[in-house]
């Protein structure tokens, strides 16, 4: 008998409104381990889809990268992505 395939990894979340830059993956993805492949573990925020991005940090991503270093890992913190 053959041997029972492993679980195929979760499929990256498509943003309607992403205009492209993928692959997006949702904060649930990118809070666990196993990462998906291809995810910089240092950067995870960067693989939400913008419109997540809003929500989860209440700011875009451009605006986020203007904050100190200091505080965009206190953001990833509470939010599990640290």
């Amino acid at each position: 008998p053959k041997p029972a395939a492993a679980p195929a990894p979760p499929a990256p979340a498509q943003a309607a409104s992403s205009g492209g830059g993928g692959p997006f993956y949702t904060l649930q993805q990118l809070s666990q381990p196993p990462f998906p492949d291809g995810v910089d573990s240092a950067k995870r925020e960067l693989y939400l889809a913008d419109g997540e991005f809003v929500e989860v940090f209440n700011c875009s991503k451009a605006e986020f990268a203007k904050n100190p270093q200091w505080k965009q890992e206190l953001l990833k913190r509470k939010k599990g992505l640290f």
